[in-house]
């Protein structure tokens, strides 16, 4: 466990490091909701993801069900929770609505993507 613990730390700084953990906030105000987006290439998704908890497979069924701690995408978010290091975004209410849809239908927002890189 303690191999794939420093394996996911570094995976975890690593996404960090290329902004991958983002704070999304509504130009409406809010509490602020945070995506752990994946890479470009392959099968992996963006999830939603907090100090405690995860949309993953992983952590549902590790970290709930046999109580194995965190995931990779939690570990980032803590990393980038202390070190204040989030890709901020601010989008309107509906673009978050758009967002969140894509994340849960698709695995990842072309939606994000498009707003990250036009900034």
């Amino acid at each position: 466990m303690a191999k794939e613990e420093s394996k996911y730390s570094r995976e975890a700084e690593k996404a960090v490091k290329e902004g991958r953990v983002i704070e999304l906030r509504t130009r409406e105000g809010g509490p602020p909701l945070f995506v752990f987006m994946a890479r470009e290439k392959g099968s992996h998704r963006d999830h939603i993801v907090g100090p405690t908890s995860c949309d993953c497979e992983y952590f549902l069924f590790h970290g709930i069900l046999e109580g194995e701690g965190s995931c990779i995408h939690i570990q980032a978010y803590n990393i980038a929770s202390r070190n204040e290091s989030f890709r901020k975004i601010v989008v309107k209410r509906e673009e978050l609505k758009e967002i969140l849809t894509e994340i849960f239908a698709y695995g990842k927002s072309l939606k994000l993507r498009k707003l990250i890189s036009s900034r």
